[in-house]
């Protein structure tokens, strides 16, 4: 027979139960106060260099429609907009010619472009993207790159080098939101320098000195469980054959270009390759190397596209390419509707 436990046991294991209860409470809460705070850092800051909470750039997309003929357009800064709002992007302005492709018809189809973009990344990325946004339910994969793979080794995923994406699909901002605030106030006001490491001589006042103390306190706690997640989830090791870069310098990038195509294509998804402007003799040889792989590889599949609109803008054009890179507003209107032009008459 079991001897009954004492009034006073029972007391405290009730009280050991109403404090664990209030401290899941109070857990709870401050996580729903953070993800209430994230949510409005999105949407103040979407309009310009932000990214949805579903961690692409733009509106957050509805469930697709029958009549819809959903489109996602991948690449690096270029795509995802460097300098431009997000509804004057080339997959923003491209959705609006499409729809105007698509109107004209008669044919009753909606258009949509999801905007994959983001800075810095190249071929390697694309197949990580395409895996993660496959809800999207995408009938077209646009890649219009080449800029960020002139290099060897580009192994930059954005996305992925947040956990709490990486797990739970969500794209938190907050956390880039204090670093740039932090790099604001050490840097006198200019983003820009500070990104790019120019020494600037400034004093922050005692008010900013108390700020920046307060949020690298909060980054270093949002850091801290970043780094505990990381090691419960971590990306798994390239693929490459690193021999392979002594037969080929393009060989990095082709494969991960192959890659992310052969995904596409076993999920049923058409791809459409575009050369982007042309930056310089060694890009114009990259797209050269990128051209025969396709040829060799896709020749004769109907749902692999190639269109090269290297000179359909100098980037030279300081109207058209601010910085001899990235569009302009006009700029990415022109490159959208040349897109357009080509590729209109082809959606079904």
């Amino acid at each position: 027979m079991k001897e009954a436990m004492p009034k006073s046991g029972k007391k405290t294991a009730r009280k050991y139960l109403v404090n664990v209860g209030l401290l899941f409470c109070t857990l709870f809460i401050f996580l729903l106060l953070v993800l209430a705070a994230d949510l409005l850092a999105h949407a103040k800051f979407l309009n310009m260099a932000g990214l949805n909470y579903k961690g692409y750039r733009g509106l957050v997309v509805k469930k697709k429609q029958n009549n819809e003929i959903r489109l996602v357009m991948m690449g690096g800064s270029t795509v995802f907009g460097y300098g431009v709002k997000y509804n004057e992007t080339v997959p923003a302005r491209l959705e609006v010619e499409l729809q105007k492709v698509l109107s004209a018809s008669g044919a009753g189809k909606k258009a949509t472009v999801v905007n994959l973009g983001y800075n810095s990344e190249g071929a390697y990325a694309f197949f990580y993207n395409l895996k993660d946004f496959s809800y999207l339910g995408y009938d077209y994969v646009i890649i219009y790159d080449g800029y960020n793979d002139l290099g060897v080794g580009n192994a930059t995923v954005y996305r992925h080098s947040n956990p709490i994406f990486r797990i739970f699909g969500y794209m938190p901002t907050l956390p880039l939101v204090m670093k740039e605030k932090i790099m604001l106030m050490k840097n006198g006001g200019n983003l820009e320098d500070a990104y790019r490491g120019k020494k600037i001589v400034f004093e922050p006042t005692k008010k900013d000195i108390i700020k920046i103390a307060v949020l690298n306190s909060a980054l270093e706690v949002y850091n801290n469980t970043e780094n505990i997640m990381n090691r419960l989830n971590k990306v798994k090791d390239s693929d490459f054959d690193k021999e392979e870069l002594k037969r080929d310098n393009w060989a990095w990038y082709k494969h991960y270009m192959k890659k992310s195509i052969d995904y596409a294509l076993a999920q049923n998804k058409k791809v459409i390759v575009i050369t982007q402007p042309y930056l310089s003799d060694s890009h114009v040889e990259q797209q050269h190397a990128l051209r025969e792989m396709l040829v060799s590889n896709y020749g004769d599949d109907k749902n692999v596209s190639y269109i090269n609109l290297g000179d359909a803008i100098s980037v030279k054009d300081k109207e058209l390419v601010y910085d001899g890179v990235h569009l302009s507003i006009r700029g990415c209107q022109i490159m959208a509707a040349s897109i357009a032009e080509k590729i209109g008459d082809k959606l079904n």
